[in-house]
Formats: C-alpha cells, structure tokens, sequence
C-alpha cells in the first residue's frame, strides 16, 4: 500500500497560518486592553480610595466600581511602589519597614 503524505491545504503556507495566529491573538489582546492602552484608564480600582481615610473628604458623588475589589489598590500598589523604590535606590529589600511593624515580600 502506498502511504499518502497528509496534507492539510496544499494553497495555504504554514507560515501564513502561523502569522494569522498571532495576528489574532494581538487583536484579542488590544480588545481587552482597550481602555488601559488608549483611553488613560487602568485596571486598578483606584476610586474604591475614596471610600477609606485620608481620601475621603475629597470624594465627589461619584460611583465606585466593585468595593469587593480593593486589594489590588490597598495591599498590591503599595509593595509595587515600594519594590520599585528600592531598585531605584540600588538595592532589593525582602523587607517592607512602613507596612506596619514590617513584612516580608
């Protein structure tokens, strides 16, 4: 018996498919990353902030988000903030001292 080589489509490139691929998955991403990328927003909840002290008397009528959401901007920031900080000084710390009597990172 004589073996048939598979052939999926003998018009298409490999290659082209490859790139049809990615080019999707770009475009999926840029979907869902359109309001980080294009229109100043972030991900963050930063306006659950002025439900807490000292940022309260500041706030407007406005309406928060999801309240239920709140780590990224309480506990997240804060260490990334403060990582980026230390980098910058030259030096990595396992230890965050201004995160009440210390923890570790």
């Amino acid at each position: 018996m004589k073996r048939k080589d598979r052939v999926l489509h003998p018009d298409r490139n490999p290659k082209w498919n490859s790139f049809l691929a990615v080019l999707f998955l770009l475009l999926l991403s840029i979907i869902f990353f359109y309001p980080v990328l294009l229109c100043n927003r972030t991900f963050y909840a930063f306006d659950n902030l002025f439900r807490d002290l000292p940022w309260s008397p500041s706030a407007t009528d406005a309406f928060t988000g999801n309240s239920l959401i709140t780590d990224p901007v309480h506990q997240l920031y804060p260490f990334y903030h403060f990582i980026i900080h230390s980098f910058k000084k030259g030096f990595l710390s396992f230890w965050n001292p201004d995160y009440f009597c210390g923890f570790t990172l």
